[in-house]
């Protein structure tokens, strides 16, 4: 049996003074709380993790990318693996067109 790994992912939004506002919360197996990427809370553990600003990660993103694309460092994600991404999109749109589950092996 697959070890399988299930999150509660809720995303907020709200608007203060006309400014978007967008709040991310994940929740991994009732132990573990992320928000909006500036704290990390582990239930059952007295720790916590709290950042001074944000870090989505957008920026080491980017650098990887031009890296890449200089071939200075190999691809972070390989082609098998956006070809799957853009299946299981694939899949899911038409999951939504025809109100069934798709199985992705049967899509392939």
């Amino acid at each position: 049996m697959p070890n399988l790994l299930m999150a509660q992912l809720c995303i907020f939004q709200r608007v203060v003074n006309n400014i978007q506002k967008r709040e991310l919360k994940c929740f991994l197996k009732g132990k573990f709380s992320l928000n909006n990427f500036r704290s990390l809370i582990e239930y059952g553990v007295p720790v916590s993790l709290n950042l001074l600003k944000q870090d989505k990660g957008h920026s080491e993103e980017i650098m990887n990318f031009i890296e890449a694309v200089k071939g200075k460092i190999p691809s972070p994600i390989s082609f098998e693996e956006s070809v799957e991404v853009t299946l299981a999109a694939i899949a899911a749109t038409k999951s939504l067109d025809i109100k069934l589950l798709i199985n992705m092996k049967e899509f392939e």
